[in-house]
């Protein structure tokens, strides 16, 4: 039987910002003519270059020719449901051919692709040439249910549930609410801590100063000693995945049936940061004592005011215990406070 071959509708990889233009210059190239494996079809498609770029062709919509002036849109679950062929197989960046096609060649791989390419976009219209018994014994079929099982290509973003915390006492320590990093989970920020700040992963685990690596979907929060004071604040804080799979169609715009097209390209990678205000704490000790016998008294408690004139309280000391000691802990507003005995010790027996 004479072969057919297919000429049509293809998906590579493309700029986002195609996604905004019309009217931009493309320039499309066949390359190798490449025949169907006689145990996958009776079939052929050809290698296919975008502006020097490798491409996948699907489809069979007889309208290629150079240099095309075409416009970009995005057509949504379409695209979609082609974008996990497109990443993982022949060729894409996180090409999984070398690993599960392993026995074959790489134009086979190519081929492979293509025909999986040309189902997942257009469904069995893309299996012309093949039967299912042959794309069922040559392993194409396996092939297609091993790309529709990988997970989503990554995404570049990132947000955290707050950028600013105010710590407060837990114990001994000082503590930040809980922090959340939503995004890919592939995708990651690097946190600097500093040398007496503890990072806490909910999920179980800590580090203590240095840096940490902080991935899609971790809730975390910090500790620090209570002479940590002044304010924590990261900086821009860059997801390590600074590229952006998107898919797209190219349209000739003269009725003819559509091409899919894409690309994978470097963009500035989405940032986070946050800042973490410290309590700044104040500690009053005291020892109440009889200035007659120089004994220790017991049961005194002391005010701690903002004014002289001990009208403004900030705090109320613990009773003395019987060594006549006490202490207090408190936000620390101001570097001058007043103290004033509120209650009496307890009278001494004999």
């Amino acid at each position: 039987m004479e072969q057919n071959e297919e000429e049509g509708v293809f998906l590579s990889v493309v700029p986002n910002s195609m996604a905004k233009q019309k009217g931009t210059n493309v320039t499309l190239v066949k390359g190798k003519k490449l025949k169907y494996p006689s145990n996958v079809g009776n079939y052929s498609t050809n290698y296919f270059y975008v502006n020097g770029k490798d491409c996948i062709l699907f489809g069979v919509s007889k309208i290629l020719s150079a240099g095309f002036r075409l416009y970009s849109e995005y057509l949504g679950d379409k695209c979609k449901t082609s974008e996990k062929f497109l990443y993982y197989g022949y060729g894409g960046p996180g090409d999984l051919t070398g690993e599960y096609l392993s026995h074959l060649d790489v134009d086979t791989r190519y081929i492979y692709t293509h025909i999986a390419a040309s189902y997942a976009y257009i469904g069995n219209a893309g299996f012309v040439g093949c039967t299912e018994e042959s794309l069922r014994a040559s392993g194409v079929l396996d092939y297609i249910d091993y790309l529709f099982a990988q997970e989503a290509p990554p995404t570049a973003a990132i947000s955290l549930s707050s950028d600013y915390e105010t710590a407060y006492l837990d114990k001994d320590l000082q503590r930040t609410k809980n922090f959340k990093l939503t995004g890919d989970h592939r995708n990651y920020i690097t946190i600097n801590v500093p040398a007496n700040v503890t990072y806490h992963n909910v999920a179980g685990g800590n580090q203590t100063g240095g840096s940490v690596k902080v991935y899609g979907g971790t809730t975390f929060y910090f500790t620090a000693p209570k002479t940590v004071t002044g304010l924590w604040e990261t900086g821009a804080l860059k997801g390590n995945i600074g590229t952006q799979w998107n898919t797209l169609v190219l349209s000739t715009g003269n009725g003819n049936q559509d091409i899919g097209y894409g690309d994978f390209i470097e963009e500035p990678a989405n940032s986070v940061h946050f800042s973490v205000k410290w309590m700044d704490l104040a500690r009053i000790a005291l020892s109440k004592k009889d200035a007659n016998t120089n004994v220790n008294l017991a049961g005194a408690v002391f005010g701690v005011y903002k004014d002289e004139a001990c009208t403004s309280l900030i705090a109320t000391m613990p009773e003395t215990d019987k060594n006549g000691s006490s202490y207090v802990e408190f936000t620390k507003t101001q570097e001058t406070v007043y103290l004033k005995e509120i209650t009496a010790p307890k009278r001494l027996s004999f």
